[in-house]
Protein backbone atom coordinates (compact mmCIF):
# COMPACT_ATOMS: atom_id res chain seq x y z
CA UNK A 1 0.00 0.00 0.00
CA UNK A 2 2.70 2.03 0.84
CA UNK A 3 4.38 1.52 -3.04
CA UNK A 4 1.12 2.83 -4.54
CA UNK A 5 0.74 6.01 -2.27
CA UNK A 6 4.52 6.72 -2.53
CA UNK A 7 3.90 6.34 -6.47
CA UNK A 8 0.85 8.26 -6.75
CA UNK A 9 2.21 11.43 -4.65
CA UNK A 10 5.49 11.28 -6.93
CA UNK A 11 2.81 11.48 -9.81
CA UNK A 12 1.07 14.60 -8.67
CA UNK A 13 4.37 16.29 -7.86
CA UNK A 14 5.60 15.69 -11.24
CA UNK A 15 2.48 15.99 -13.24
CA UNK A 16 1.69 20.14 -13.05
CA UNK A 17 4.46 20.72 -14.56
CA UNK A 18 3.38 19.65 -17.58
CA UNK A 19 -0.25 18.92 -17.83
CA UNK A 20 -2.56 21.91 -17.92
CA UNK A 21 -6.26 21.91 -17.14
CA UNK A 22 -8.37 21.52 -20.23
CA UNK A 23 -11.57 24.07 -20.63
CA UNK A 24 -11.91 22.87 -24.15
CA UNK A 25 -11.11 20.10 -27.21
CA UNK A 26 -11.99 20.75 -30.27
CA UNK A 27 -11.44 19.41 -33.55
CA UNK A 28 -10.14 15.81 -34.64
CA UNK A 29 -6.82 14.64 -36.12
CA UNK A 30 -3.97 12.88 -35.09
CA UNK A 31 -1.81 16.55 -33.97
CA UNK A 32 -3.06 19.02 -31.24
CA UNK A 33 -1.86 21.87 -30.14
CA UNK A 34 -3.04 23.47 -26.75
CA UNK A 35 -4.24 27.77 -26.82
CA UNK A 36 -3.53 29.18 -23.27
CA UNK A 37 -5.99 32.77 -22.78
CA UNK A 38 -5.09 34.55 -20.03
CA UNK A 39 -7.44 37.46 -19.19
CA UNK A 40 -5.76 38.55 -16.25
CA UNK A 41 -8.09 37.24 -13.27
CA UNK A 42 -8.77 33.81 -14.94
CA UNK A 43 -6.78 31.81 -17.67
CA UNK A 44 -8.22 28.96 -19.61
CA UNK A 45 -6.50 26.16 -22.23
CA UNK A 46 -7.76 24.70 -24.81
CA UNK A 47 -6.98 21.55 -27.17
CA UNK A 48 -7.17 21.88 -31.48
CA UNK A 49 -6.70 18.51 -33.02
CA UNK A 50 -6.15 18.70 -36.69
CA UNK A 51 -4.56 16.42 -39.43
CA UNK A 52 -3.43 18.70 -41.81
CA UNK A 53 -1.31 22.17 -41.20
CA UNK A 54 -3.52 25.06 -39.52
CA UNK A 55 -2.72 28.26 -38.62
CA UNK A 56 -2.63 30.14 -34.74
CA UNK A 57 -5.41 32.04 -36.45
CA UNK A 58 -7.46 29.04 -37.52
CA UNK A 59 -6.68 27.67 -33.97
CA UNK A 60 -8.61 30.34 -32.71
CA UNK A 61 -11.28 30.34 -35.47
CA UNK A 62 -11.87 26.52 -34.96
CA UNK A 63 -12.65 27.20 -30.98
CA UNK A 64 -14.87 30.15 -32.13
CA UNK A 65 -16.76 27.73 -34.66
CA UNK A 66 -17.36 24.72 -32.42
CA UNK A 67 -17.24 25.59 -28.40
CA UNK A 68 -18.73 28.96 -26.38
CA UNK A 69 -15.41 30.73 -27.15
CA UNK A 70 -15.93 33.79 -29.31
CA UNK A 71 -13.38 35.59 -31.32
CA UNK A 72 -13.24 39.10 -32.73
CA UNK A 73 -10.59 40.45 -35.59
CA UNK A 74 -10.39 43.10 -37.68
CA UNK A 75 -8.31 42.87 -41.14
CA UNK A 76 -5.76 45.55 -41.46
CA UNK A 77 -3.33 45.46 -45.36
CA UNK A 78 -0.90 43.66 -43.28
CA UNK A 79 -3.60 40.55 -42.25
CA UNK A 80 -6.06 39.61 -39.64
CA UNK A 81 -5.57 41.34 -35.83
CA UNK A 82 -6.86 39.11 -32.71
CA UNK A 83 -9.11 41.96 -31.14
CA UNK A 84 -11.28 40.62 -29.01
CA UNK A 85 -11.69 37.41 -27.24
CA UNK A 86 -14.38 36.09 -24.79
CA UNK A 87 -15.48 32.78 -22.68
CA UNK A 88 -16.59 32.00 -19.64
CA UNK A 89 -17.88 35.33 -18.86
CA UNK A 90 -14.65 37.29 -19.58
CA UNK A 91 -14.48 39.37 -22.82
CA UNK A 92 -11.65 41.82 -23.69
CA UNK A 93 -11.40 43.89 -26.89
CA UNK A 94 -9.05 46.34 -28.38
CA UNK A 95 -6.80 47.41 -30.96
CA UNK A 96 -3.94 48.99 -28.97
CA UNK A 97 -5.64 52.29 -29.69
CA UNK A 98 -4.15 53.69 -26.12
CA UNK A 99 -0.89 51.62 -26.49
CA UNK A 100 -2.39 49.30 -23.72
CA UNK A 101 -5.80 47.66 -24.94
CA UNK A 102 -4.67 44.48 -27.25
CA UNK A 103 -3.74 40.89 -26.88
CA UNK A 104 -0.34 39.31 -26.90
CA UNK A 105 0.66 36.94 -28.86
CA UNK A 106 2.88 34.13 -27.23
CA UNK A 107 4.39 30.55 -28.88
CA UNK A 108 5.60 27.64 -26.67
CA UNK A 109 6.72 24.39 -26.99
CA UNK A 110 6.43 23.05 -23.78
CA UNK A 111 3.44 25.45 -22.42
CA UNK A 112 6.81 26.76 -19.65
CA UNK A 113 8.91 28.61 -21.82
CA UNK A 114 6.88 31.61 -23.53
CA UNK A 115 8.31 33.61 -26.41
CA UNK A 116 6.58 36.91 -28.02
CA UNK A 117 5.76 35.53 -31.37
CA UNK A 118 7.55 37.16 -34.43
CA UNK A 119 4.78 37.25 -36.40
CA UNK A 120 0.97 37.11 -36.44
CA UNK A 121 -1.36 34.42 -36.02
CA UNK A 122 -2.22 33.92 -39.37
CA UNK A 123 1.37 33.31 -40.61
CA UNK A 124 2.13 30.79 -37.82
CA UNK A 125 2.07 27.53 -38.92
CA UNK A 126 0.97 25.07 -35.67
CA UNK A 127 2.98 22.05 -35.14
CA UNK A 128 1.74 18.62 -33.18
CA UNK A 129 2.27 19.85 -29.45
CA UNK A 130 2.54 23.51 -30.07
CA UNK A 131 1.48 25.94 -27.21
CA UNK A 132 0.27 29.37 -28.35
CA UNK A 133 -1.07 31.68 -25.73
CA UNK A 134 -2.63 35.23 -25.62
CA UNK A 135 -2.34 37.83 -22.71
CA UNK A 136 -4.59 40.69 -22.35
CA UNK A 137 -2.12 43.77 -22.41
CA UNK A 138 -4.04 46.12 -19.94
CA UNK A 139 -4.08 44.16 -17.05
CA UNK A 140 -1.20 42.42 -17.48
CA UNK A 141 1.42 44.29 -19.99
CA UNK A 142 3.67 41.89 -20.99
CA UNK A 143 3.66 38.73 -18.92
CA UNK A 144 3.73 35.50 -19.96
CA UNK A 145 0.35 33.49 -20.22
CA UNK A 146 -0.74 31.58 -16.61
CA UNK A 147 -1.18 28.10 -17.63
CA UNK A 148 -3.73 26.29 -15.21
CA UNK A 149 -2.44 23.59 -13.59
CA UNK A 150 -4.01 20.97 -11.06
CA UNK A 151 -4.13 22.67 -7.48
CA UNK A 152 -1.50 20.82 -5.19
CA UNK A 153 -4.71 20.04 -3.04
CA UNK A 154 -6.15 17.94 -5.56
CA UNK A 155 -3.19 15.69 -5.30
CA UNK A 156 -3.30 15.49 -1.72
CA UNK A 157 -7.27 14.34 -2.06
CA UNK A 158 -6.39 12.28 -4.22
CA UNK A 159 -3.74 10.28 -2.43
CA UNK A 160 -6.29 10.11 0.94
CA UNK A 161 -8.77 8.96 -1.07
CA UNK A 162 -6.58 5.91 -2.58
CA UNK A 163 -5.69 5.55 0.90
CA UNK A 164 -8.95 4.72 2.28
CA UNK A 165 -9.93 2.86 -0.86
CA UNK A 166 -6.54 0.72 -0.50
CA UNK A 167 -7.66 0.20 3.38
CA UNK A 168 -11.05 -0.88 2.57
CA UNK A 169 -9.59 -3.37 0.42
CA UNK A 170 -7.83 -5.04 2.65
CA UNK A 171 -9.80 -5.52 5.20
Amino acid sequence: MKTYILLLALLCIAAPARSALISESVGTGASTSTIVVDFGPASYTFQVHYDTPITGLSALQLLDQNSTFRLETVRFSFGDLVSGIEYDGHFQSGIGNNGKDWWHYWTSNNGVTWSSSGSGAGVRTLADGSWDGWTWVRDQGSAVPDTPTPEPGSCALLIAATATLLRRRRH
